[in-house]
């Protein structure tokens, strides 16, 4: 349309329509056990928090597994090394009880499971080893069968794994740079799982608009009456009137009640109001109610905040620019 300012339009849209969207969350949650109003920062910096503590936890319970299982391991190993002995004290025990005393009283002699006690830094070598009360445990719990089937190359492969695992965990708990890489690790698999491109654009823009940007910028009619009536109309709804034509009547009045001020403005023109008392209000000139040409218009005291016995006693428009302001004094 002609004389319409393209950016006002488009801020019309993004006020008015879904063209533009925003959505609200809640920014409230429990830090350290209380009640918090965080910004988008906090959350942040509080999900990263939570997420290094919590992994820390489960790497450090991870690591206890794995050495745990190694320590099981060497002992299955210790037994697997010494088998004919240790199934002799089996069968010599009369109960489980004096099988596992006899087991933990021996100093078992060691080769091959020594080079696997060095994968694992916890363990202490040498030429014999004492096994503990869960390896014992351990060794107990198995069939006779199963213990024979065991072979110490079948062991070493699963130690070295275990190794390797435990080297792992313990590097990323002596080092918050590489506890921060697991977590991007982690965060990064959730995006290529579960992400989709996106098809809008983020960008650096003001979301709340003051609602005067979204005015049309015109020339407009003031009008006002004796007992307080006022309206704006479009100047460019009003015509010149030729000679000897009858016109049309501006604003329709009741009994004792006529014009007192016309003026015309722009629809963001501020608009002095003078009170009998002395006091000042401004108003938009977009914020008086649009009237019909012979409409008589909204009181002022729907306007303004005037008591019943106040009324305005003069009227004046500003010029637009503040900068000018100055001049009328």
């Amino acid at each position: 349309r002609r004389n319409v300012e393209s950016e006002t339009v488009k801020r019309q849209l993004y006020k008015l329509t879904s063209v533009e969207s925003s959505f609200g969350f809640n920014t409230l949650a429990i830090v350290d056990g209380k009640p918090k109003t965080l910004n988008l920062k906090d959350f942040i910096s509080e999900f990263v928090n939570f997420r290094e503590k919590t992994l820390t936890r489960k790497i450090k319970f991870d690591l206890n597994k794995a050495l745990e299982k190694a320590h099981i391991l060497l002992g299955i190993s210790v037994s697997v090394e010494n088998i004919d002995a240790v199934i002799k004290t089996i069968k010599k025990s009369e109960t489980l009880e004096l099988a596992k005393k006899s087991l933990l009283a021996k100093k078992w002699r060691i080769n091959k499971t020594n080079k696997l006690i060095k994968l694992i830094k916890s363990e202490k070598g040498g030429s014999f080893y004492t096994l503990s009360e869960n390896q014992v445990t351990a060794i107990l719990e198995l069939r006779l069968q199963k213990l024979t089937a065991f072979g110490i190359n079948e062991i070493e492969t699963e130690i070295k794994k275990l190794s390797v695992l435990i080297k792992e965990y313990e590097k990323i708990l002596k080092s918050k740079k590489e506890l921060f890489n697991v977590i991007i690790n982690e965060l990064n698999k959730i995006k290529d799982k579960f992400s989709v491109k996106r098809r809008s654009k983020i960008i650096d823009a003001v979301l709340n608009y003051n609602i005067e940007e979204t005015i049309q910028k015109e020339a407009v009619v003031i009008t006002i009456t004796h007992k307080g009536y006022i309206k704006r109309g479009s100047l460019s709804s009003l015509k010149i009137q030729k000679r000897g034509g009858k016109g049309k009547a501006g604003i329709k009045t009741r009994d004792e009640d006529y014009v007192v001020q016309i003026f015309t403005a722009n629809s963001h023109t501020p608009i002095l109001f003078f009170s009998t008392q002395g006091l000042v209000y401004k108003l938009k000139a977009w914020k008086i109610p649009q009237g019909s040409a012979s409409s008589r218009g909204k009181t002022l005291f729907n306007l303004l905040p005037l008591k019943s016995h106040q009324s305005i006693s003069s009227i004046m428009p500003l010029p637009d620019s503040e900068s000018e302001w100055k001049k009328l004094y």
